[in-house]
């Protein structure tokens, strides 16, 4: 699994590499005594590393140093990215491979992760033991919560099938919708529109759900996209309409789903603002991330979001390591800057009039 900041231009190797073949002297050295004695050649991983193909990663936008990776070794681990270390593997969730895995979207140590084996695996990552299960009627190809009705957990199948599930009682379905979609392979929903979601699938077509509709969700329009067979979409999260999708032709695929007259007639009145975010902060005078605001009702709209923002830009001097994510290099600049006005400002006074070096 390799972290890349994306505001260095053109860079040479990862922030980040967590797990992954073991290329280390001492790695060298099994690989030639195995070698000798004639045994079959073989990867060596490095500690706690997945062993097989990673299908399916997880940020948490909560604690945002953590990262979830579901692998074809059946495994599902939890990784701190600030130490680059895997701080729990959960081996005994799935018997096939683990194809995906999602965050719960406000519940911060909750996450659901679905396998080959056809199920679905609830549980809060503090309590590694206390693991919900239900069954699926085909392999998964996506998982993914309702932000908008957070206890509601959605998997898109193989087969076509869109399944919910209340996880507060997993043994009965919210919703299930039979052959929803050819070749469906991605479900996300709109993040600013309640109930808006879009479905993605081999058959090149994009298509939107009201997945709040009385009494059963209801498809509302479609899009043939020009990207060939889709393989994975996402709305934006700045602007509540528009989503991308992309596929076998290697091109992104973007639709503003309110030039649609049926999705402008039924969500138009459902939109909501979106959150505020570091560039449109800083274009407010801001002093971005971390920085104190004296305006109560300003501060409320950053929400949480700025609370944990704020306690990393303070943390940012002692982990020097921070998350290699771009904001956390912006966080640990700005902390040594401080600390070295702080340290300059510190010698001017225990010299007093004994003049300069």
């Amino acid at each position: 699994i390799e972290i890349w900041n994306l505001d260095v231009l053109d860079p040479l190797e990862p922030t980040a590499t967590l797990g992954g073949e073991d290329f280390s002297e001492d790695a060298k050295r099994r690989k030639r005594a195995l070698k000798k004695k004639g045994k079959k050649k073989r990867t060596i991983y490095k500690p706690d590393s997945h062993e097989d193909a990673v299908l399916a990663l997880a940020w948490n936008k909560t604690h945002r140093q953590l990262l979830l990776s579901a692998s074809g070794d059946t495994s599902v681990k939890l990784w701190d990215v600030t130490t680059q270390a895997c701080t729990h593997t959960f081996a005994n969730l799935h018997t096939d491979k683990a194809a995906a895995v999602r965050w719960h979207p406000v519940e911060g140590s909750v996450f659901a992760s679905a396998g080959f084996d056809r199920r679905v695996a609830v549980l809060d990552a503090r309590q590694p033991d206390g693991v919900g299960t239900f069954a699926l009627p085909a392999d998964p190809e996506s998982i993914t919560w309702d932000p908008h009705r957070p206890f509601h957990v959605v998997l898109a199948c193989e087969d076509g099938t869109i399944l919910g599930r209340d996880v507060r009682q997993l043994a009965a379905d919210v919703y299930v919708l039979p052959q929803a979609h050819e070749g469906l392979s991605s479900l996300e929903f709109a993040p600013l529109v309640p109930g808006l979601a879009a479905t993605a699938g081999q058959d090149k077509v994009v298509r939107l759900w009201d997945m709040h509709a009385d009494p059963a969700p209801v498809g509302v329009a479609y899009k043939t996209m020009a990207a060939g067979k889709l393989f994975g979409l996402g709305f934006s999260g700045d602007d509540a309409f528009t989503l991308a999708c992309g596929g076998t032709k290697d091109i992104l695929a973007v639709w503003d789903t309110s030039s649609t007259p049926e999705v402008a007639a039924r969500f138009s009145g459902r939109a909501l603002s979106p959150p505020t975010t570091y560039a449109a902060d800083q274009a407010d005078g801001g002093g971005g991330w971390g920085a104190g605001h004296d305006d109560e009702e300003k501060e409320e709209a950053h929400g949480e979001g700025m609370r944990v923002a704020g306690e990393e830009d303070a943390a940012a001097g002692e982990t020097a390591t921070a998350e290699g994510a771009a904001m956390a290099a912006v966080a640990v600049a700005a902390a040594e800057v401080r600390q070295s006005q702080q340290k300059a400002k510190a010698g001017k006074k225990k010299k007093g009039g004994r003049g300069r070096k």
